[in-house]
C-alpha cells in the first residue's frame, strides 16, 4: 500500500482563499445594497402613507365643497323665485295704480 498525500496543493489553497475573500467582499457589498433598498422602501412606504392621508383630506374637502355648492344653488333658486314674485307683485301694483 502506498501512502498518498491528502493535503491540497498550496497553489490551489491560495486560489481558493482569494476566491473566498473576493466572494466575502461581494457578499458584504450585496448586503449593503439590500440594506439601502430596504431603507428606501421604508421611506417610500412612509411617503405613500402621507400621500394617502393628504388625498383623503382632499376628498373630504371636495365633499364639503360639493355640499356647500348644492346648498348655495338651492338658496339661489329660492332667492330667484322670491325676486320673481316680488317683481310680479310690483308690476301688478303699478298696473292698478299707475
Amino acid at each position: 500500500m502506498s501512502h498518498q498525500n491528502h493535503f491540497p496543493n498550496p497553489q490551489h489553497m491560495t486560489r481558493i482563499g482569494r476566491a473566498a475573500s473576493t466572494l466575502g467582499f461581494e457578499i458584504v457589498d450585496i448586503a449593503g445594497f439590500l440594506d439601502l433598498v430596504e431603507a428606501k422602501a421604508q421611506q417610500q412606504r412612509a411617503d405613500l402613507g402621507a400621500l394617502s392621508s393628504s388625498a383623503q383630506s382632499v376628498v373630504s374637502a371636495n365633499s364639503e365643497a360639493k355640499t356647500a355648492i348644492a346648498a348655495l344653488a338651492d338658496n339661489s333658486g329660492k332667492t330667484y323665485k322670491d325676486v320673481q314674485n316680488s317683481a310680479e307683485t310690483m308690476r301688478e301694483a303699478w298696473r292698478k295704480n299707475p
